[in-house]
C-alpha cells in the first residue's frame, strides 16, 4: 500500500511520475481530490489548481455514472480489496474516453490511491469485434428485438426485431441513450433497473415504451448482464416481446364481436382452459400442436404436457387458479399430435369469467428455435473456435467448480497447464495458418487419451489447461503426462515439411499447493515455466522452491519503481569483422540490475513493459546509454565502431519518437554517426508510408538503419529499396542448423548475395561454433555476432576485453 501522509511526499511522489504517462489520483474517503500528476491533467484538460479539492464527479460523464462508480468499485476498494476495471470517462471537453482503472487502500485507510490508463483504442477495438459477423446473424435469427448498451445505457447493437417493433434503424439509435424508448417518468425505473442487473445479473418486467411514431407499446423486457472472459460488466442485452395483443386479448376476452378479431388470427398462440380441459384455442395453438380445432377442444391439457413436466405445471395451474389476476410464466416440454416433444413456454393468469368460474388464459410460443439459437450464442462465448475446445471463459467457471465440490467431498484436482515449445518459430516460418495447424493437431492429440471425466481448454495463443478431478495420486499424474509425451513425439507433416512439437507443462494439485482457483492457476503457471528453464520438452510438479518464476502482478508494481531507480542498465555484444576478426561494432542490450533477483534478461520483462506502457521509455533509454557510451570513447585514436539499437514498434510508432530524437541530437550529434537503429520487418511492413517518412527522418539525423531478423518477415526487394536500409541482420533461426540443414544454408547464401546486390551490408547473429563462422565466411557473410566470439556483458567488461 502507498502511503502518502505529508505534502512533502505527495510532490516527491509528483517529480517521480511526472514522465510516466500513468494518471495517478489520490482522494480521501469523501471522494475529494487530494493529489493528482501531471499526467491526470493531460488526460481530462484541467490543471492542477481545478482538481484539488473537487469531487471526483468532476472525471464522470454523469451523476449517475458518478454513484455506480461508487457501488462498483470504491466500496470493494475501502474493504481492502483490490479491484480493476474498465469505465468511461468524461474530459473537460465533453469528450467521452474509456480508461481502466485500479485502486487500493493507503496504509493508513485514510486515501486512496488510484491508477488510470487511456484504453480507448482498445475499447474501440473491442467494439468492433464485440459485433463480429456470427453474433450478428446468430442474433439477426432471434424474432424477438434484441438491443444491446454498454454500462452506461448507449445502444450498441439493434437487430431487426428492434427494428420491427420500435421502428427505428439500426442507424438511427447506434450511439444513443436507451432512454429514447422511455417515457419520461419512467427514466428513474431504467436507472434502477440497470444498477439492478449489475448486481442480480438478469431481471425480467413489463413495461410501456415508445415507438418512433411517439405512440406507445405494452413490453415484456427480458434483460442480462454481459460479461468478458474475467467476469468483468461489460454490457447490457435485452429482449423485447410485443404484449400488447395479448393485454386486448385479455381485456376483451367476454367480448364475442371482438375475440376473433384479435385473437384467432394473431402471431402468437393464445388458449383459454376451464377445470383442466381447453375451451379455446386460436389457429396459432392449433398449429403448434398439430389438431383440428374439433381435436383440440375439450381436450386435457395435461395431455399435451411431457409426463416429466406434468406434476410442475399442474403446482402452475393452482397457483393461477387461486388468485385470479396473478400472472405467471414457465417453461416445459410440449407434446404434439405426432409425439414431437418441443420447448414450450407459456405466459399466463387466471381470469374471472361471468359465470363466476375461474378460467386461465394465457399465450404459448414454441421455443425450440430459439433455445438453439441461445445454446449456440453460449456455446460461442464458451468454445475456442479454432479447436472446439472449452475456452479460458469457460476454464475459469469449471476450475471454480471443482474446487467447490473437491472441498465438499473431500477428493483431489489436478491442474495441468502448458503450452507448445518454440511455437512463435513455427508462425514466423511458415505463417499462421501453419501455426493454426499445429494447435489443432496438439489440441486432437491429446483430447484422444484424456478420460472423459477429464476437462480440456485452449486458454490461449498456443497455450492449454486440463482438469483432473477426484485422481487416486500424485502417479496417476506422473503416468497421464507421460503419455502425452509420448503421444507428441510423432512428428506433424505440415506443407510436407516434419516438424516434431513439444511441451513444457506445469502441475499443481489441489490442496497440496494451492486452495484456492486463482492461486492453483499461479502454482501451475510456476511449474510450467520451470520446465521451460530446465530445457523444455518437459513437466514439472509445482514445489516450494520454484521461487525464481516472477509474479507478473509483483513485477508491474516494480517496473515503474526501476526506471526511476535507473536499474535498467546497457550490455553489450561484440559484432566481428569475418575477414580481419576485429571489432566493427556492438549491438546493445538491455537488462535489468534487480536488487533481490540479480540481473535479469530481457524475456523477463520486456513483455510487461510493454502491456503497461513503459517499453518505448526503456527503448529511449537504451539509445541515450549507448550515445552517452561513444561520448565517452569517441576522442580515443582508433575509435572507429558503432552500436546497433533495437528499436521496438512501440517506440517506432509512438507521436514523439521523432521529438525526442530531436532533443537527443542537442547534445550527441556526432555520436549519432556511429548509432546504428534495428527495426524488425514486421515494424517497417505495419505502415510502409509511415516507415517511409520516419526512417528517412532518422537518416537525416545521421542514423544508420539495420533490418532486424531478416527473414521471417514479409519484406519483399521493392519494400527494402522504398526503405533505404544500410545493413540486414539474419535472424538466428537461420543460423541454428546451418551446419546440418540445408535449406537454411540456401536461405542463408540468398540473403546475403541479396544484401550484396543491393549494396548492403549484413550481419549474422546467434553464431555459437566454428562450424557456423567457417559456413558464414565462405557465404560471404560480413559481420558476425553470438556467443562464439562473446555473450552480452557489462559496458565495464566490454571496455575491459575489447577497447
Amino acid at each position: 500500500m502507498f502511503n502518502i501522509s505529508t505534502e512533502r511526499k505527495l510532490q516527491f511522489f509528483d517529480e517521480l511520475m511526472l514522465s510516466s504517462n500513468v494518471g495517478i489520483l489520490v482522494a480521501d474517503q469523501d471522494r475529494r481530490n487530494i493529489f493528482v500528476n501531471q499526467t491526470t491533467c493531460d488526460m481530462f484538460g484541467y490543471s492542477k489548481e481545478e482538481l484539488i479539492g473537487q469531487t471526483a464527479e468532476i472525471f464522470h460523464i454523469s451523476h449517475e455514472s458518478f454513484i455506480r462508480f461508487g457501488e462498483l468499485v470504491l466500496d470493494a476498494v475501502l474493504k481492502g480489496e483490490k479491484v480493476a476495471i474498465d469505465y468511461q470517462w468524461k474530459k473537460r471537453d465533453g469528450t467521452i474516453f474509456w480508461g481502466h482503472i485500479s485502486g487500493s487502500i493507503t496504509q493508513d485507510s485514510k486515501e486512496v490511491l488510484w491508477t488510470l490508463f487511456d484504453v480507448n483504442d482498445r475499447k474501440k477495438s473491442e467494439a468492433i469485434q464485440l459485433k463480429n459477423q456470427q453474433q450478428a446473424q446468430i442474433i439477426e435469427q432471434i424474432n424477438e428485438a434484441v438491443v444491446m448498451t454498454d454500462l452506461n445505457g448507449i445502444i450498441v447493437s439493434w437487430n431487426h426485431g428492434a427494428e420491427m417493433l420500435f421502428g427505428y434503424k439500426e442507424s438511427d439509435v447506434i450511439g444513443k441513450h436507451v432512454k429514447l424508448l422511455y417515457k419520461e417518468e419512467d427514466l428513474e425505473k431504467l436507472k434502477k433497473g440497470m444498477a439492478q442487473l449489475l448486481h442480480e445479473k438478469s431481471t425480467k418486467q413489463e413495461r410501456v415504451m415508445i415507438k418512433k411514431d411517439g405512440s406507445l407499446i405494452d413490453i415484456f423486457l427480458s434483460s442480462s448482464l454481459v460479461q468478458d472472459e474475467s467476469g468483468n460488466p461489460t454490457h447490457f442485452i435485452g429482449y423485447a416481446q410485443d404484449r400488447t395483443l395479448i393485454k386486448k386479448a385479455e381485456q376483451s376476452i367476454l367480448q364475442a364481436d371482438m375475440f376473433y378479431a384479435l385473437v384467432e388470427n394473431a402471431f402468437i398462440a393464445i388458449y383459454l382452459i376451464k377445470d383442466g380441459n381447453i375451451i379455446y384455442a386460436n389457429k396459432k395453438f392449433q398449429e403448434i400442436f398439430g389438431y383440428s380445432e374439433e381435436e383440440i377442444l375439450n381436450k386435457p391439457s395435461l395431455e399435451l404436457i411431457h409426463k416429466d413436466y406434468r406434476k410442475i405445471v399442474q403446482d402452475k395451474f393452482k397457483k393461477r387458479t387461486d388468485e385470479v389476476g396473478l400472472g405467471i410464466e414457465y417453461s416445459f416440454k410440449g407434446v404434439k399430435k405426432s409425439g414431437e416433444v418441443f420447448d414450450a413456454h407459456v405466459y399466463g393468469s387466471s381470469l374471472l369469467l361471468d359465470t363466476g368460474d375461474v378460467a386461465i388464459i394465457g399465450t404459448l410460443t414454441d421455443d425450440t428455435q430459439k433455445n438453439k439459437i441461445k445454446k449456440q450464442l453460449e456455446i460461442l462465448a464458451n468454445q475456442d473456435s479454432l479447436t472446439q475446445l472449452y475456452n479460458r471463459n469457460y476454464f475459469n467457471i469449471q476450475l471454480e467448480k471443482a474446487i467447490a465440490l473437491a472441498k465438499r467431498h473431500n477428493y483431489k484436482v489436478a491442474l495441468i497447464m502448458f503450452d507448445i515449445d518454440n511455437f512463435k518459430r513455427v508462425n514466423d516460418s511458415l505463417g499462421h495458418q501453419a501455426g493454426d495447424m499445429v494447435i489443432q493437431e496438439t489440441a486432437l492429440r491429446i483430447s484422444k487419451i484424456l478420460r472423459k471425466s477429464d476437462m480440456f481448454f485452449r486458454i490461449g495463443g498456443d497455450e492449454f489447461t486440463i482438469i483432473v478431478e477426484n485422481y487416486t495420486d500424485k502417479t496417476e499424474i506422473t503416468s497421464l503426462m507421460r503419455r502425452i509425451k509420448m503421444e507428441m513425439k510423432k512428428h506433424i507433416d505440415i506443407e510436407n515439411i516434419n516438424f516434431h512439437i513439444s511441451l513444457s507443462i506445469g502441475v499443481s494439485l489441489f490442496p497440496e499447493n494451492a486452495d484456492t482457483p486463482v492461486s492453483l492457476q499461479k502454482t501451475a503457471d510456476i511449474a510450467m515455466y520451470e520446465a521451460k528453464n530446465n530445457g523444455k520438452n518437459n513437466f514439472m510438479f509445482y514445489a516450494e522452491n520454484n521461487k525464481d518464476h516472477l509474479n507478473k502482478v509483483k513485477l508491474e508494481g516494480e517496473l515503474f519503481q526501476a526506471y526511476a531507480d535507473k536499474q535498467f542498465k546497457l550490455f553489450l555484444q561484440p559484432q566481428i569483422s569475418s575477414n580481419t576478426s576485429k571489432l566493427k561494432g556492438a549491438e546493445a542490450l538491455i537488462r535489468w540490475e534487480h536488487p533481490e533477483m540479480g540481473i535479469l534478461k530481457p524475456e523477463m520483462f520486456l513483455k510487461l513493459a510493454e502491456e503497461i506502457g513503459l517499453l518505448y521509455k526503456l527503448d529511449l533509454c537504451m539509445l541515450e546509454d549507448g550515445l552517452k557510451f561513444i561520448k565517452k570513447h569517441i576522442d580515443k585514436n582508433g575509435f572507429n565502431i558503432h552500436i546497433s539499437i533495437n528499436i521496438s514498434n512501440a517506440l517506432f510508432m509512438h507521436q514523439n519518437f521523432i521529438s525526442e530524437v530531436k532533443n537527443l541530437e542537442k547534445s550527441y550529434k556526432r555520436e549519432i554517426q556511429h548509432i546504428e537503429l534495428e527495426l524488425t520487418e514486421d515494424v517497417t511492413m505495419k505502415n510502409e508510408e509511415y516507415s517511409k517518412k520516419i526512417i528517412k527522418k532518422l537518416k537525416s539525423f545521421g542514423f544508420k538503419i539495420s533490418i532486424d531478423d531478416f527473414g521471417t518477415g514479409h519484406s519483399s526487394l521493392s519494400h527494402l529499396k522504398m526503405l533505404d536500409v544500410d545493413e540486414l541482420k539474419i535472424d538466428k533461426s537461420f543460423i541454428n542448423e546451418i551446419s546440418t540443414n540445408k535449406i537454411d544454408k540456401s536461405i542463408v547464401k540468398a540473403i546475403v548475395d541479396m544484401s550484396k546486390a543491393l549494396s548492403l551490408k549484413n550481419i549474422a547473429e546467434g553464431v555459437e561454433s566454428v562450424e557456423q563462422l567457417e559456413i558464414l565466411k565462405e557465404l560471404g557473410c560480413d559481420t558476425i555476432q553470438g556467443y562464439y566470439y562473446s555473450k552480452p556483458v557489462s559496458v565495464e567488461k566490454f571496455e575491459e576485453l575489447w577497447l
